[in-house]
């Protein structure tokens, strides 16, 4: 905060100085990346607009346009695109990252026909934002392009793909990306044997998955987590208490996302003494745990247990009324009886006074 305090203190003195040399302004605009101060760079660059600076080389400008890309500011990185007397290959791709993290996907593919040329990053960039945004094909077609253009993919690509082959079923291109990855050695990258996990236990089969996560020598949390909520999802309770203990003895503490899973678990084998025990020992519990609670207590019939328990918490509001939502079509009114023996919060007992009754 103090060196935040006296950047925008420097950048304040230059206003009261004038014109400043090309070596203060990229001082000042190295400060403001380091301190990813979005606000003090737009002022240094009103600076630059107001006395016309422009720089001999485009440093200056690119490392403003990634910090307003970073941060997801459109308007002011357009802005400044367009002002720019100069632009590289830096400088496009830092407007593809601005238009793919605000998901603004026309825009993105027109930037990206504009283009003079394109590099690895370019196309990096237009499949990951296609990927996070849900337009699937439009990686594919991407990915195909990148190769016959004569670029070679890397890490970042396949792991973009893979999570496309995931969320189309596309097991055929999952297993060719598997292979050209065994190929380029490169197995010890654990994002991308992660994603090849995904990929298996979502489109193969969880068997499949099993093996290559035994396989992964150097498994972390997401890999755990990956394991333990396919089996989840695959209605094998039974297994997932099993890689969660597994993981436990391993050395590696589970996190809130394992524990909630395992949670499910217990609460989909009817175990629901260990369930509580688990959520009992979680120190901090966030919105995830208190709404796993809620709803496992919901499917094995114990919703008014769930209202009681965890109503007076603040935490569960929005899992309160989660529940009120899973509960639709049973008769919901009895199980409130009356705010002051429940104690429910002010807002959920305003949200479920709009419902009807039976609902």
């Amino acid at each position: 905060m103090k060196a935040r305090h006296s950047l925008r203190g420097a950048i304040d003195l230059l206003f009261s100085r004038g014109s400043a040399t090309a070596e203060t302004y990229t001082r000042l605009v190295l400060k403001c990346v380091r301190a990813n101060d979005v606000a003090a760079a737009k002022r240094l660059q009103s600076h630059m607009d107001l006395h016309s600076f422009q720089p001999t080389k485009t440093f200056v400008h690119n490392r403003i346009l990634q910090l307003y890309a970073k941060y997801g500011n459109l308007a002011d990185a357009r802005n400044l695109f367009d002002k720019m007397p100069k632009r590289d290959i830096y400088s496009w791709n830092s407007m593809l990252s601005a238009y793919a993290k605000s998901g603004s996907l026309e825009e993105l593919g027109t930037m990206f026909d504009q283009m003079p040329s394109r590099d690895l990053v370019s196309y990096n960039t237009v499949i990951a934002g296609a990927v996070a945004n849900g337009c699937l094909s439009k990686a594919l077609e991407a990915f195909v392009k990148m190769q016959e253009e004569g670029l070679e993919p890397s890490e970042h690509t396949f792991v973009s793909m893979l999570q496309a082959c995931t969320r189309l079923l596309n097991f055929r291109i999952g297993k060719q990306i598997h292979g050209r990855v065994v190929v380029r050695n490169l197995e010890g990258n654990a994002f991308l044997l992660n994603a090849l996990i995904d990929m298996y236990a979502k489109c193969s089969g969880i068997d499949q998955a099993r093996w290559l996560f035994d396989w992964l020598v150097d498994k972390d949390v997401v890999s755990w987590n990956l394991m333990i909520f396919r089996y989840l999802k695959n209605g094998q309770p039974e297994k997932c208490i099993d890689l969660f203990r597994a993981m436990q003895a391993s050395g590696l503490k589970p996190d809130q996302v394992a524990v909630s899973n395992v949670i499910s678990a217990y609460f989909q084998t009817g175990n629901i003494v260990e369930a509580k025990k688990e959520f009992d020992g979680i120190k901090e519990k966030d919105k995830i745990c208190w709404t796993t609670m809620i709803v496992g207590y919901a499917q094995v019939g114990r919703e008014e247990d769930a209202l009681i328990l965890f109503a007076p918490k603040e935490e569960c509001t929005r899992a309160c009324i989660n529940l009120l939502v899973a509960l639709r079509g049973k008769p919901c009114r009895r199980l409130w009886r009356s705010q002051e023996e429940i104690n429910l919060p002010i807002k959920v007992v305003t949200e479920i006074s709009v419902l009807p009754d039976g609902q």
